[in-house]
């Protein structure tokens, strides 16, 4: 399964990557992220997918 969204963000390449790479606040500002724990450089997240269903997607 291949799923794509498409976002046109009004600020700078490097502002809108400092966004995604500070992934433990995720959980503040996307519902599907539950929450995410970063340990040493490992990473642990827990999501949930609260969006209607796609073809195949179980």
């Amino acid at each position: 399964m291949h799923h794509e969204v498409t976002v046109e963000v009004d600020a700078a390449p490097e502002v809108g990557w400092a966004v995604l790479l500070d992934v433990e606040r995720w959980p503040g500002w996307t519902a599907s992220m539950k929450s995410v724990q970063s340990f040493d450089e490992a990473i642990s997240a827990s999501a949930a997918w609260s969006g209607p269903s796609s073809p195949g997607f179980q």
